[in-house]
């Protein structure tokens, strides 16, 4: 089995590397009205516990937060500067 970096792995972890901005002005038209039908479908209650993979900037987490509570949504992206947004 082949060892070092897999090819291209650099290049797909620094398109991740953007502001919560940047990220808004290209996902932010589809994340909102997205986020809230995902909510709805859920059926998510007060206590149910919830994982926000690729959380992004947090449009998502947010609306989970509000309907299960801070406590019960764990959110993960693989940009550091989105995650800082998420803890803000």
């Amino acid at each position: 089995m082949p060892s070092g970096p897999t090819p291209g792995y650099g290049l797909i972890m620094t398109t991740f590397e953007v502001s919560g901005d940047a990220y808004d002005r290209f996902m932010g038209r589809y994340a909102g009205p997205l986020a809230q039908q995902f909510v709805e479908m859920a059926e998510l209650q007060h206590g149910d516990r919830v994982l926000d993979v690729g959380c992004g900037p947090g449009t998502l987490t947010k609306l989970l937060v509000k309907r299960v509570g801070r406590g019960a949504v764990s959110g993960g992206t693989p940009a550091r500067l989105l995650a800082a947004v998420v803890r803000a």
